[in-house]
This record gives structure tokens, C-alpha cells and sequence, in this order.
């Protein structure tokens, strides 16, 4: 996630905070078993990473101001990307 999304969010802490988030998202559906006498609380696993992607926040905003790099970004540019392929148009194509 740091080589893939550093270029665009620039912070490792803000970086993390969205890792923290995408994690806390994977836990969203799942929830607490208990069969045999054994319980695990996966259920939880959700909260406490929305709680540690709060914390980065708050400890990214503490070293960088207020910025939130997500509402900076320029997403267009005039420069050719060539790993979007071209588009292909035909006949018939709906």
C-alpha cells in the first residue's frame, strides 16, 4: 500500500489510516461464534480498526494541520497514460 498509494496521499500515517479503514471494512460482516465452550469475537475486530484509523487521523492532522490529501488531488492531467487501453468502437456495438 506505501509504493501504490504514497505517490497520491504522500504521508505513511495517512496512508495507514486508510489501510486501518479497507481492514475495518473486511470485518464489517462478520460476527461474534461461539460453539463448544469457545468464543471468539471477531464481530469487534471492525470497531477496533476504525478506532486505530481515527487515531492515525488524528495523529497525521497533529503533525500536518488540518490537510486531508483526498480532497487535494488533482485527478486529471494532460499527459498520456499508456496502461489505460484505448478505447474500441465498431459497428453495432450498443
Amino acid at each position: 500500500m506505501l509504493t501504490q498509494w504514497s505517490e497520491t496521499y504522500g504521508a505513511p500515517l495517512f496512508i495507514a489510516a486508510v489501510a486501518a479503514e479497507n481492514i475495518a471494512a473486511k470485518f464489517a460482516r462478520e460476527v461474534n461464534v461461539s460453539a463448544d465452550g469457545v468464543s471468539v469475537s471477531i464481530g469487534e475486530l471492525q470497531q477496533r480498526f476504525n478506532d486505530l484509523a481515527v487515531s492515525l487521523r488524528d495523529q497525521y492532522k497533529a503533525k500536518y494541520g488540518n490537510f486531508d490529501p483526498t480532497t487535494a488531488l488533482n485527478m486529471f492531467s494532460d499527459q498520456w497514460d499508456p496502461s489505460i487501453p484505448s478505447l474500441v468502437f465498431g459497428v453495432g456495438f450498443n
